[in-house]
């Protein structure tokens, strides 16, 4: 029996590519999964950095929000101000009033007196 170089060659590569097709098949999957792997990571440091970014907002926002109400406690001191101001204008208002009725009278008075001595 003669054994033909060829055919040794040809029985050997259909031995080789049967026995190394799991071990490519196993590659393949483990570069797709590497691939994969791959995109998994860059869209976990894509929602790092979009979280980094709703931190740094949110703090803005909590920043603003602070300045907004030392703002309006500024506003409630300075209306509460401004109402005592105005109580004692109306106050000092009704206290001059009652002192302009008072000269009134007295001003009747006398023009009644003027009155009754100029009819005697």
């Amino acid at each position: 029996m003669e054994i033909n170089i060829n055919n040794l060659e040809t029985v050997l590569r259909s031995v080789i590519k049967e026995e190394l097709q799991p071990v490519n098949a196993r590659l393949e999957r483990l570069e797709k999964g590497q691939i994969a792997l791959e995109k998994g990571q860059t869209a976990l440091e894509e929602g790092q950095i979009a979280l980094g970014k709703s931190q740094i907002a949110l703090e803005e926002g909590q920043i603003a929000l602070g300045k907004s109400q030392i703002a309006l406690v500024k506003g409630q001191t300075a209306l509460k101000k401004g109402q005592i101001a105005l109580q004692k204008d109306v106050k000092d208002i009704k206290v001059q009033l009652r002192e302009i009725w008072k000269d009134i009278l007295r001003f009747e008075r006398r023009i009644e007196t003027l009155e009754e001595k100029v009819l005697v």
